[in-house]
């Protein structure tokens, strides 16, 4: 009983960490932290939930960084910009300034993209757990869909999407669930 206690009292403990660290504004250590807490409790949904919420505030968080880099490297690009100079079609002055912010930016997008994805991954694992644990539950099954959707896995969507109609057949979103599946399907190119 003694060590049983002791896990409880630790796993607690992370999820005030998680707290902290998301109060904080860190929410990649608020991640990490309860990853902690759903290994030491992986069958309490609450944990679970949290968890995939905060991997869905990673994904806006580096979609959000990297559109502002994107618009930062085209204003700087813009101000560094020097006019190409070319003689019959042949480009005697480049842009090597330009070039170099757009490289650096172009780097830059593509880890919070990779970073948003690993993330987004985690969301959807998170959130199929979590319909493990509560099946007939029609918000864990609309939740798991649509981190599916915006992870790009489309089957998993679907399935969920469905599940959710069935066990929420009369729910207020339910219109707009159809319309998801209806766009699902098409991209799948499945009827349903």
């Amino acid at each position: 009983a003694d060590v049983r206690d002791d896990m409880i009292v630790f796993s607690d403990a992370k999820a005030t960490v998680t707290a902290i660290r998301e109060a904080d504004g860190d929410v990649e250590g608020a991640v990490e932290a309860q990853r902690q807490v759903v290994a030491l409790r992986p069958k309490d949904p609450d944990a679970l939930r949290t968890l995939a919420g905060l991997q869905i505030t990673v994904i806006s968080d580096k979609q959000t960084q990297a559109q502002i880099i994107q618009g930062n490297a085209a204003l700087r690009a813009a101000a560094e910009n020097f006019p190409s100079l070319s003689v019959d079609g042949q480009s005697v002055l480049d842009d090597p300034i330009g070039k170099a912010i757009n490289d650096e930016a172009t780097q830059r997008v593509q880890a919070l993209q990779a970073q948003a994805q690993i993330a987004a991954s985690g969301a959807v694992d998170a959130y199929k757990k979590l319909v493990a644990l509560q099946p007939n539950d029609p918000s864990t099954r609309l939740e798991l869909a649509q981190a599916a959707q915006q992870t790009g896995d489309y089957a998993t969507a679907v399935a969920a999407y469905e599940r959710f109609l069935e066990l929420a057949p009369d729910d207020p979103s339910a219109s707009v669930v159809k319309q998801q599946l209806a766009q699902l399907r098409q991209a799948l190119g499945t009827s349903g």
